[in-house]
């Protein structure tokens, strides 16, 4: 008779906890559905607090993390996903929190981190189906990294498993040109541009601002051609002032010009080439 009753207590309990869990969702999910993400946020937080278990708190921090990517806060989406735990998670809950994670952090711009999160998912997932929706994402971020050849690959793998054949075939030979080494987009080094700036200007010309160079080696060289003059006719201090002090100015400040334009330059050059691919990306319609 003991026994039973424990057993009665037990179901009614576990029957009290999944229908309070859902009452707490169903309050939190109704926000969310009506886009009121940021009360929405407060309700999942109020469920990872209330509850020990772990798949119930899984679910809510993920959810909270979807919200904060709606609204786009990608930094706390990314932040919350971090709170998860993975122990005893199904192989599919898995895919979908390191999948989320990694979507959260591609749009944070923290590629490295997306990477990391794909490799996890490669590493632990099983599913080759589930694999399969992981290479556009792969693709792109492989394209943040400069890494080419490899996104060109999870670009192809990317057509082969959403797009038929015939459309495949195509998409490649595009995506091939784009890939090719005169589609690629031309990086200035900063190397041979610190090399070249030990002659006033030339590093400025080779970064494409002729008029800057230019500038830059007529104010060096007017003021050594002044501090040598100064200096010739004993005007000392007047000569070290204007000849030395004042040349590593416009000297230093050049090549530090130049390491600033390059940079602008070269994020202009990839993200010009990138914008194509996204574009591309965008407007095509995957057939599986």
């Amino acid at each position: 008779m003991k026994i039973r009753f424990n057993c009665i207590f037990i179901f009614l309990c576990a029957l009290y906890t999944v229908g309070s869990a859902q009452g707490v969702f169903r309050t939190a999910d109704s926000l969310f559905e009506k886009k009121d993400y940021r009360n929405a946020v407060i309700e999942y937080e109020r469920v990872v607090y209330i509850y020990n278990d772990h798949i119930i708190r899984n679910q809510s921090i993920y959810k909270k993390a979807v919200c904060y990517k709606l609204l786009g806060e990608y930094e706390k989406a990314c932040r919350q996903l971090l709170r998860i735990s993975f122990f005893g998670t199904t192989d599919s809950a898995q895919f979908l929190f390191h999948n989320e994670t990694a979507v959260c952090s591609f749009l944070a711009g923290r590629f490295e981190d997306t990477r990391s999160q794909l490799l996890q998912i490669r590493q632990y997932t099983k599913d080759t189906f589930q694999l399969k929706k992981i290479y556009l994402l792969e693709a792109l971020n492989f394209n943040e990294l400069e890494e080419y050849s490899s996104a060109k690959e999870s670009f192809s793998k990317y057509f082969e498993t959403n797009f038929k054949k015939t459309e495949s075939d195509s998409l490649k030979l595009l995506f091939a040109e784009y890939f090719s080494k005169s589609g690629l987009p031309k990086f200035k080094s900063l190397k041979t541009a610190a090399i070249l700036e030990y002659f006033p200007g030339l590093g400025l010309f080779y970064a494409g601002y002729p008029l800057l160079g230019t500038f830059n080696f007529i104010l060096s060289a007017a003021c050594l051609g002044a501090g040598v003059y100064e200096i010739y006719y004993g005007y000392y201090f007047t000569g070290y002032f204007v000849g030395a002090a004042m040349l590593s100015k416009f000297y230093f400040g050049g090549r530090s010009l130049t390491v600033q334009k390059i940079i602008a330059r070269n994020f202009q050059e990839k993200r010009k080439f990138n914008d194509k691919i996204r574009n591309t990306i965008y407007s095509l319609k995957p057939d599986k």
